[in-house]
């Protein structure tokens, strides 16, 4: 087997049914987002209910350098693919909120087949918009303008404005979240009376944010804590502030460099091209994860007419979906509740093969054998610049965020909306994924807090109590002695 390179690593990721749509977008994306192609196949292994996501390496590497020299020659291709997906977006919604509004019990067997089978192609026909291209293109492109910056500026300068230039000037949904939980705390404080009706409103509005793939959504008693906090320790109309004056500031900032630089048209398209990636990247999750919390009674239903429990039915193939529903065939309840400590997925651009058992343990081994080898320093791509000293708190997994403490050092493969609770905790964030387009990076800059990512193995290399210095503008983390 060629050598493989591991994308992501990620906890609570079950197959069925949007990763399979997700892999599909990757394998058989539409002419205009394959450019000139994509990976021919890809694999998805299980390993005590944690997902990875892996490639061939020399494969994943073409990809990259052909999709990369497309966006160099045609800067323009990045607002093409943002402007498909977002007129795809009301189709889309219109769709969830009819399944949101759907009597279940009510459909037959085949009745609910067909909304799987509508819901599946609409998801993967508007995913193919939104992450395959920015996710070949945001790393290398942005080294790029690193580079070019470079030719300008110092290391420590060109890092710092590259950050700067490639931050969306949009507003990420973790921090709009913040800002009208301030905006309710500020009228609370003036009328106390209003508390819970502007509570259940905005538990209405952002309960969704953790969900991801599942299962963890937020009530109105986390929101309730989250407004006895501010409340008690910090002031609504400061801390607005400090947001208001952030984009304005970035704006500003951007408008300077350019204008100090001297940017030509051509790159200062690249980096709107990088900033347009952030926003997809960011927006495409918050309208996936409302579809996600929208399906959820879907497969709660389907689980109970196959007999399987809520967790096994996210580890079914389509082709079991079908053999349940319309052939009546008796699933494997076991069977299926076990993929999610041992199996793997196989795409192809034929088909997508589920296997597990002996012969997934057997591929599982070989696969691990077959992986690129990391190195023992821990370094990164800077993505909010900064320095801070402080003690690490490995994270792998969101049930694991109770451990942080007001401080700590977030270290983790990933982040994303269920790791929110624990970022406005950390003094800093290291990740051993991601680009400077990621979860952690918006996120990151946007709170104001040190951030390095793409480190490959931090997580492994430290642990839970070591005292370490996040170099935030060189991309460096040392231990401290």
């Amino acid at each position: 087997m060629r050598p493989l390179v591991i994308l992501q690593t990620k906890a609570q990721c079950p197959p069925f049914p949007f990763v399979l749509q997700i892999g599909k977008g990757f394998i058989n994306s539409p002419e205009g987002v394959r450019i000139p192609a994509f990976w021919e196949e890809t694999f998805g292994f299980y390993d005590k209910g944690t997902a990875n996501w892996a490639t061939f390496d020399e494969d994943n590497k073409r990809c990259v350098k052909q999709s990369t020299e497309a966006v160099l020659n045609n800067p323009l291709l990045m607002r093409t693919i943002r402007d498909e997906f977002m007129k795809r977006i009301p189709g889309f919604n219109r769709l969830v909120e009819r399944i949101r509004k759907t009597d279940l019990k009510s459909l037959s067997n085949r009745q609910l087949y067909d909304l799987w089978t509508e819901f599946n192609e609409a998801y993967k026909d508007i995913y193919v918009w939104s992450e395959p291209f920015p996710f070949f293109i945001k790393d290398s492109l942005a080294e790029h303008l690193l580079h070019y910056l470079m030719q300008k500026v110092d290391a420590g300068t060109a890092h710092r404005y590259l950050n700067i230039l490639c931050s969306p000037t949009e507003i990420s949904f973790v921090t709009r979240e913040k800002r009208d939980m301030l905006r309710l705390a500020r009228k609370v404080k003036k009328d106390p009376e209003q508390r819970d009706e502007l509570l259940e409103k905005h538990t209405k509005e952002y309960y969704w944010i953790p969900y991801d793939y599942g299962p963890q959504l937020w009530d109105k008693r986390h929101f309730e804590k989250e407004l006895d906090d501010i409340l008690k320790n910090s002031d609504p109309e400061e801390e607005l502030k400090k947001i208001d004056d952030y984009f304005s500031n970035l704006k500003k900032e951007q408008k300077r460099i350019i204008e100090e630089l001297d940017i030509d048209k051509r790159h200062q398209q690249l980096f709107e091209d990088v900033r347009i990636c952030s926003f997809l990247m960011d927006y495409k999750k918050e309208v996936f994860t409302k579809s996600h919390v929208a399906a959820k009674p879907l497969l709660e239903e389907t689980a109970k007419r196959l007999g399987l429990s809520f967790t096994g039915v996210q580890y079914i193939s389509e082709e079991e979906l079908r053999q349940g529903l319309i052939e009546g065939k008796k699933l494997d309840r076991k069977r299926m509740d076990k993929r999610e400590d041992l199996s793997y997925l196989h795409y192809t651009q034929e088909k997508i093969d589920i296997i597990d058992g002996e012969a997934a343990e057997r591929f599982i081994a070989e696969l691990k054998r077959n992986l690129k080898k990391e190195g023992k320093s821990i370094k990164g791509m800077p993505a909010s610049t900064g320095y801070y000293k402080g003690k690490v708190k490995i994270v792998m997994h969101p049930r694991e965020l109770g451990k942080m403490n007001k401080g700590d050092i977030l270290v983790t493969n990933m982040t994303s909306p269920d790791f929110v609770v624990g970022m406005k905790k950390a003094g800093a964030i290291i990740t051993n994924e991601g680009g400077i387009t990621s979860h952690a990076a918006i996120v990151s800059r946007e709170m104001g807090i040190p951030c390095i990512i793409g480190t490959k193995n931090a997580s492994k290399i430290l642990k839970d109590g070591d005292v370490v210095e996040v170099d935030a503008d060189k991309g460096i983390v040392r231990k401290v002695k």
